[in-house]
């Protein structure tokens, strides 16, 4: 199992043993305990804050140790009617081993010897102390140390994976996206809890009528779950109608090295499932019966909620659970509750609860909207639907602010983000229309976050091909309007819209033509590579003729997937339609993809000429962008071949943005510019977000070159400490490639001091996550730290590691 995986422990006996020893001779202490989420949540403690990062770890693992001991044995001594007596002296605890032994319980002796021996180590009591004592054989008590060693092991272990699993928790219950309260259904979740306690793997079909509360009670079923199982991938898809969505949302979940068979994404999903635990929930699913048999099969080894209007016929290893509408005590507690919040009396909440219960009966979303409709003066209870239809013509004006939320998915947008987006068009956003769609109910706010959010039945109800032709004509109008409006929006609202029209549930409102020919260049700031490669190829499969720019960035998405082959074939194809068509900026983008790819094959040669000639059009026609993406390649290019003078001299051109600062860096480090490459990380630190995805890997990449600015300073121990760290925290975010070379520059590190078991674990560790992602250039320094390892261990001597153990 590649140790990427959440729900498999890298430590081992070994390191409870060696920890079990610090306790009675403090030592540098270095193994793979003291990077377990238990010593990361320990050190959080203010009591931590004077604390060297290192010697915080080592402290927080002994005091852990000790407590482990000490509440184990306490409870097996009550259990046994034996008194808690702290010995005083070494006689005493003598005397107290000599009395347990009386008890012939091996578990208690066991216990006994961890304590008396480790927590009570100031007494100095040796194995030969504690045989004699118990009036056991010495062998008998290598015996017992060996197998509370065992058990310490597996109750570290148990608290280990108690800890992962309430931080995998607190994370996936954060980015659920729907925060609907949840209204009784009791024995739903009862059912489900008990499907998911009873198999290894579930799939659970919640089926019901539109606006039921499947989404809330989905959400509930996954809180319930996560706190009680650890999952490597987990994922949200609103609105699948294909298997193939599924596979691409695996794969933009993934390191695209990660995949065995990148001309066979189902085999590689199949092969993925069988090894790691996948959680899926598929919300508001529009399969065909024929299409959910598929899936049935596709899923076999993952855990599956899923949320549908249609129960589908009999599939084998579904179980459906068909959700109705909540009984008149529920409804009316519910309606009262809402009625209450929005600032009615008692009295008027008990009128309009029966009022609305009369008119919708016990929808919990047609509540919500006929609530709204009263609220609102409207004379009229119609059914949810109407409700909507009758709004968006009523208020013609709101709708635009309207779909332009319900255009940033389920992200929502930030207070902040709503004055500068006003400033530059106040018809798609604005305070009082956030608040006209807040007291109707129809968008939900965080407070905490600052978040506004369409709600997840609205924006559904909004895109339903059951909409009239007016009503949908009138959507693709202004998804339109504010594709038009594009360019004078955030970068982060961009990428948002983009996201989401991307997606298969906008695409009867989008045009995907105007959006490919106007948008393609921000695919290279986007997340989501693999949605704009599907895009992209299917506008070009569509067309006759294809625009040399848009074949560049189909060449810059294949080679972000890997597929390098049909990337340079892409970037010829480019560079030659732009030279006939005297396309010169189109072929300069064909010019830097094709440096790309040979940068990253290590053709440098082809590289450099590439680039140099993509370098010189940016230069000619004064194209600011294209220069500075084109720099970019170019400073690594002269990284890569160790020409740091031109590095240095291209960064100073470009803007001091976070990506150009860590090439500065790297730059830095490698002419040994020591202070100023640890100035240019506390600024790089300040200036990533805390509070996104794209920040925590920022974070991951910062504490890889402090790694490396340690290990050139000859600070073996600090570098392996920031490598182990990044390689933890690219862990938590599904990049395992980047995890595995962390963990072999960290036993690069380790290996140039006395650690060497320790490197070797860890080499043993990046190893197999290389070998199942076939990551060549891992591999290659991994083997060579190996070698070196193993040489060493062999012959105890002061080898030197060659320059390619380290090139990470």
């Amino acid at each position: 199992m590649p140790s990427g995986s959440t729900t498999k422990l890298s430590f081992t006996p070994r390191a409870i043993k060696q920890t079990l020893n610090a306790l009675i001779q403090p030592a540098n202490l270095q193994n793979d305990l003291l990077y377990s989420k238990l010593v990361e949540q320990r050190i959080q403690h203010p009591y931590y804050e004077g604390f060297d990062l290192h010697e915080a770890r080592v402290h927080a693992l002994l005091s852990l140790t000790e407590e482990m001991i000490l509440s184990v044995f306490n409870d097996i001594r009550e259990g046994l009617y034996i008194g808690h007596d702290i010995p005083k002296t070494r006689d005493i605890a003598l005397n107290q081993i000599n009395q347990y032994a009386i008890h012939a319980a091996p578990v208690l002796l066991e216990w006994a010897f961890l304590y008396y021996r480790f927590v009570m180590s100031k007494l100095n009591i040796s194995l030969d102390d504690f045989a004699d004592a118990a009036r056991i054989h010495r062998r008998t008590a290598q015996r017992y140390q060996a197998d509370a060693i065992q058990a310490l092991y597996l109750h570290f272990t148990d608290r280990e994976l108690s800890v992962r699993r309430e931080t995998q928790a607190a994370r996936i219950i954060a980015r659920l996206p729907d925060s609907t309260q949840l209204i009784d259904r009791v024995d739903i979740l009862e059912r489900a809890r008990e499907l998911f306690a009873k198999e290894g793997t579930a799939f659970v079909l919640l089926a019901g009528p539109s606006g039921i509360g499947k989404t809330a009670i989905a959400c509930q079923i996954v809180r319930d779950v996560v706190k009680s199982r650890l999952f490597d991938l987990s994922l949200w898809l609103e609105a699948p109608s294909s298997h193939k969505e599924i596979l691409q949302a695996f794969q933009n979940s993934i390191e695209p090295n990660e995949l065995a068979h990148q001309s066979n994404l189902q085999l590689d999903f199949i092969q993925y499932s069988q090894r790691y635990n996948i959680l899926l929930i598929l919300d508001d699913a529009q399969f065909t019966n024929d299409e959910m048999a598929q899936i049935t099969h596709l899923l076999a080894h993952c855990c599956v909620i899923m949320t549908s209007l249609v129960t589908y016929r009999a599939h084998a290893g579904v179980s459906v659970l068909r959700i109705g509408d909540l009984n008149s005590e529920y409804a009316h507690a519910y309606t009262h509750k809402l009625a209450t919040n929005q600032g009615l009396s008692t009295a008027e909440a008990n009128s309009v609860a029966q009022i609305v219960m009369a008119e919708v009966g016990g929808n919990p979303s047609a509540i919500q909207l006929a609530l709204g409709a009263i609220l609102g003066y409207e004379q009229s209870m119609p059914t949810p639907f109407s409700v909507l239809q009758r709004f968006t013509r009523e208020n013609p004006q709101i709708l635009v602010p309207l779909i332009f939320l319900a255009s940033m998915g389920s992200e929502g947008i930030h207070r902040h983000e709503v004055d500068p987006i006003a400033g530059v068009d106040s018809s798609l956003i604005s305070e009082n229309a956030l608040a006209f769609l807040r007291r109707r109910l129809f968008i939900e706010y965080n407070n905490q976050k600052q978040l506004f959010r369409m709600r997840g039945s609205i924006t559904k109800q909004l895109l339903s091909t059951l909409q009239p032709e007016d009503i949908t004509h009138r959507v693709g109008q202004i998804t339109t309007f504010i594709l038009q409006r594009l360019p004078i929006l955030p970068e982060s609202s961009q990428q948002k819209i983009l996201a989401a029209y991307l997606s298969t549930k906008w695409q009867l409102y989008v045009d995907l033509h105007q959006l490919v020919e106007q948008h393609h260049m921000l695919a290279r700031r986007a997340n989501h590579t693999y949605v704009w490669f599907t895009n992209i190829k299917r506008y070009i499969d569509s067309v006759n003729e294809v625009s040399p720019s848009i074949l560049a960035t189909y060449a810059y998405c294949l080679r972000r997937l890997s597929r390098f082959e049909e990337a340079h074939n892409a970037c010829e194809i480019a560079i030659e339609s732009a030279g006939r068509d005297g396309d010169f900026l189109a072929m300069g983008w064909g010019l830097a993809e094709l440096g790309a790819v040979f940068l990253s094959l290590g053709a440098y040669r082809k590289a450099q000429e590439a680039l140099s000639r993509a370098h010189d059009i940016a230069m000619q026609y004064h194209a600011d962008e294209l220069y500075i993406y084109v720099s970019k390649f170019r400073t690594r290019l002269s990284l890569d071949t160790g020409n740091y003078a031109q590095a240095q001299e291209i960064i100073q051109t470009l803007p001091n943005h976070v990506d150009i600062l860590m090439l500065q860096v790297e730059v830095n480090i490698n002419m040994q510019d020591w202070n100023i490459a640890t100035k240019t990380l506390g600024i790089i630190e300040e200036a990533i977000p805390n509070d996104s995805g794209i920040g925590h890997v920022r974070f991951a990449e910062l504490n890889l070159l402090r790694g490396k600015l340690y290990y050139e300073q000859k600070l073996y121990l600090g570098a392996a400490e920031y490598f182990r760290t990044a390689a933890s925290q690219f862990e938590e975010q599904s990049m395992f490639l980047q995890q595995g070379r962390c963990l072999t520059n960290a036993a690069a590190a380790l290996l140039h001091t006395e650690y060497i078991d320790e490197a070797w674990l860890l080499l043993q560790q990046s190893h197999g996550i290389q070998l199942d992602l076939g990551d060549a250039v891992g591999l290659q320094a991994t083997r060579t730290n190996i070698t070196f390892a193993q040489q060493k261990i062999d012959t105890d001597s002061a080898l030197t590691l060659d320059d390619d153990a380290f090139d990470q």
